[in-house]
């Protein structure tokens, strides 16, 4: 038996995590113990506790954030229990992760950007949570730095945003601040012809700013989406808003990988000193959503 303990599941991403990880352990004769923390850090430590306790061979944990340590997860290290982090790792705590290639993943989007002849893009994200939202942060940076360095180009600027709302009654705060910044920045940084969002929220929130303010006939900035799940996943169809070109996290690689060091690890096969495993995102194109072979291939 193998425990599973996620975060959440409560969207597209979320379940088809569940479900690689489910089809992956069948295939290689394991069963799965599934846990929810629901995002709290308290429960996510009971069900590492209550899985070890009930047998379980080996962990896979999506942690709640990377910036909490608690005795569960330390001792899993420290007994060599057979455990995989997904998503993020945990500074200081040599356990092996998976996670997704964001550095590739912002330099393709931006590099697929190029090629449809935009010049002045811009990059929008958050302001990191915790130590692994800022590592993402800067891969994301460094990837779109490298794609318009590539190309003898400059980025037309970069704007952090603040934390996504917390609370569903926070949301229309957040919204109306994030469509104010937004529009200021689109006209400080003027002209901005395509846009890197960092989720589907701030892509929605960026459509919302552009639309708003006139343009004559200057052509609408080209957006597009650099984590396709997140920000409440590619909600921007219908209602007459535009469907966004997109890279999306690969569940099957990703579990894939994460099954396989722990399969590794229980025959005492696992590496020495485990480092991050990095998987390629995919690129779904706007018009036929359609995912581009080998376009972010990593090594």
């Amino acid at each position: 038996m193998i425990g599973f303990v996620v975060p959440h599941i409560r969207d597209r991403r979320d379940i088809a995590l569940v479900s690689a990880v489910e089809r992956q352990l069948h295939a290689r004769g394991f069963s799965l113990a599934l846990r929810c923390s629901c995002g709290n850090q308290a429960d996510e430590r009971a069900a590492v506790e209550e899985l070890r306790d009930l047998g379980a061979n080996g962990l896979i944990v999506r942690p709640v954030n990377s910036t909490f340590y608690y005795p569960a997860l330390l001792q899993a290290n420290l007994d060599r229990f057979a455990t995989v982090l997904i998503d993020i790792g945990l500074p200081g705590i040599p356990l092996p992760h998976v996670v997704t290639d964001h550095t590739e993943a912002a330099r393709a989007l931006t590099r697929h950007l190029l090629s449809l002849g935009h010049s002045r893009i811009a990059l929008v994200a958050r302001e990191a949570d915790d130590a692994a939202g800022a590592t993402v942060l800067s891969d994301r940076l460094a990837g779109f730095a490298a794609a318009m360095d590539g190309a003898g180009t400059h980025p037309a600027g970069t704007l952090l945003l603040g934390k996504m709302a917390s609370q569903p009654t926070d949301e229309p705060a957040e919204q109306a601040a994030a469509v104010a910044r937004l529009a200021r920045f689109f006209a400080d940084h003027a002209p901005v012809d395509a846009l890197l969002a960092a989720d589907c929220r701030i892509a929605l929130q960026a459509w919302e700013a552009i639309t708003a303010a006139p343009r004559g006939d200057a052509p609408r900035p080209e957006i597009a989406c650099l984590d396709g799940d997140a920000g409440g996943g590619v909600r921007a169809c219908g209602s007459g808003l535009p469907q966004y070109t997109h890279m999306r996290q690969d569940p099957e690689a990703i579990t894939g990988a994460a099954v396989g060091i722990l399969a590794d690890a229980l025959v005492g096969a696992g590496p020495a000193v485990p480092g991050p495993v990095r998987v390629a995102a995919r690129l779904h194109i706007r018009a036929a959503l359609k995912e581009t072979e080998g376009s972010v291939a990593t090594p």
